[in-house]
C-alpha cells in the first residue's frame, strides 16, 4: 500500500490514461478557479465601494443638517443685530431694553432648537437674557472661537462660557449708530438639536456620525466617552488655548 501511495506521488510514475485524466481536471479547473478568483475580488470592490459612497452620504446628509441648524441660528443673530432696540439696549437705555427683552423671547419661542439669547455690553456684561439669572452677569472677553468669521460674518463655536458645559454659540458684533462697538448678540443652541442629528443620522447600527472641530477634536458624538479627544496631535499652542477658553 506504502509502494501505491508512492507511485501516487510520483507522476512520472502514473499510466498514460492517469496522466491525461489529470491534465483534463486541471485544464478544466484552472478557468473556473480564476473565473472565481476575479469574481470574489471584484465583489469585494464594489462592496467597499458601495459602502464608502454610503458613507459619503451619509457624511453629507448630517453635514447639510448642521448647516441648516447654524444657517438658521444665524438669522437670528442677524435679526438682532441689525434691531434698534438691542443696539440701544446695548448702551444703557431702559426702554429699549424692555422692548429687546420681549424681542428675544418671541425669537427664542419661534426657534425650538435655540436654548438661550444673550446680549453682551463691549465690558462683556451680560445687559438683556432669556434667562433672567444671566442678567448682570459678567462673562468678560468672548473666546477666540467665537469671533465673526467667514461669509456669513457670524462666530460659531462649541465653546463653553461661565461655569456651563460647552455648548454650541454663535455670535455677532452690535454697533452703534457711529460704528462704535456696542456689544455682542450671543445665541446658545439646544444640545440636543445636534444630538438628535447624529442618532437620525446613525445608519442601522453600522455606521456612527459624529461631529468634529477644526482642530480635529470631537465635539459631539454618541458615545459622550470619545468627546473631547481628538483625532490626531494637537499642537501645544492650540491645546493651550482650547483648554484656557473651555473649547472644544
Amino acid at each position: 500500500m506504502a509502494q501505491g501511495f508512492g507511485r501516487f506521488l510520483k507522476p512520472s510514475s502514473w499510466p498514460i490514461n492517469g496522466k491525461l485524466a489529470f491534465a483534463f481536471v486541471i485544464t478544466a479547473l484552472i478557468p473556473i478557479l480564476l473565473t472565481a478568483f476575479f469574481g470574489y475580488r471584484d465583489t469585494l470592490s464594489n462592496v467597499r465601494q458601495n459602502r464608502l459612497r454610503e458613507l459619503q452620504q451619509l457624511a453629507v446628509v448630517t453635514a447639510g443638517r448642521v448647516d441648516q441648524l447654524v444657517t438658521q441660528s444665524a438669522r437670528i443673530v442677524k435679526t438682532l443685530q441689525r434691531n434698534t432696540d438691542a443696539r440701544l439696549a446695548l448702551v444703557g437705555n431702559a426702554g429699549a431694553l424692555t422692548r429687546a427683552d420681549a424681542l428675544m423671547l418671541d425669537l427664542l419661542s419661534a426657534n425650538e432648537d435655540l436654548q438661550e439669547i444673550l446680549l453682551v455690553d463691549r465690558r462683556g456684561v451680560v445687559v438683556a437674557s432669556t434667562a433672567p439669572p444671566r442678567r448682570n452677569l459678567k462673562l468678560g472677553e468672548l473666546p477666540a472661537a467665537l469671533r465673526p468669521s467667514g461669509p456669513r460674518g457670524i462666530g460659531v463655536g462649541h465653546v463653553a462660557l461661565g461655569q456651563e458645559a460647552p455648548a454650541l454659540w454663535l455670535t455677532a458684533p452690535v454697533q452703534q449708530g457711529d460704528g462704535a462697538p456696542a456689544g455682542n448678540v450671543l445665541v446658545k443652541v439646544v444640545a440636543n438639536a445636534l444630538d438628535g442629528m447624529l442618532v437620525v443620522s446613525t445608519l442601522r447600527g453600522r455606521a456612527v456620525p459624529f461631529i468634529v472641530n477644526d482642530l480635529g477634536i470631537i465635539i459631539r458624538h454618541p458615545d459622550a466617552k470619545l468627546e473631547r479627544a481628538s483625532l490626531g496631535t494637537l499642537p501645544a499652542v492650540d491645546l493651550a488655548a482650547m483648554n484656557a477658553e473651555g473649547r472644544q
